[in-house]
């Protein structure tokens, strides 16, 4: 029996790209190219990311200060005393750089007891990062990718 890809990780990814006919990894993860890529990586940079390199953040601010996002699709982080507890609405290629998971949601867990919790239910497949992992393919969610492929036609 074929053993199947765990969702989330790389061979998972590549393996989707092959199905769907696309590159293995989004042709516009980028701080030049994608308005969302640029965003989520300043928003990582003010939680002790490196985020993006002091020299290019003025221009790149210039560059993407047009775009602003509807509230539903807006990447945002919760976080509590200046510590990052969850991500929402990410680009996968950032959560993968950052966190090793192609992920459009990566959900903390709110206090001790859910990690125990969580702990007993799920054993050896406990993660102790994240309480939920959504994950997802650049083609399948990212509308910026869907704009900017179809520049090119």
């Amino acid at each position: 029996m074929k053993k199947q890809k765990q969702e989330g990780t790389y061979e998972w990814y590549v393996n989707e790209s092959k199905k769907l006919g696309v590159t293995a990894r989004c042709p516009y993860a980028s701080l030049e190219l994608c308005p969302r890529y640029h965003a989520c990586w300043n928003m990582l940079g003010r939680y002790g990311y490196a985020g993006i390199p002091e020299k290019s953040r003025k221009y790149l601010d210039l560059r993407w200060e047009s775009v602003v996002y509807a509230e539903e699709v807006s990447p945002f982080i919760l976080s509590e005393d200046r510590e990052l507890k969850s991500l929402f609405r990410f680009c996968p290629e950032v959560t993968y750089e950052s966190y090793g998971y192609f992920a459009l949601s990566l959900i903390g867990y709110t206090d001790d007891i859910d990690i125990d919790r969580a702990y007993e239910r799920l054993g050896d497949k406990f993660d102790p990062c994240w309480a939920r992992k959504e994950f997802v393919h650049y083609t399948g969610w990212c509308k910026e990718y869907s704009i900017l492929s179809m520049k090119e036609i």
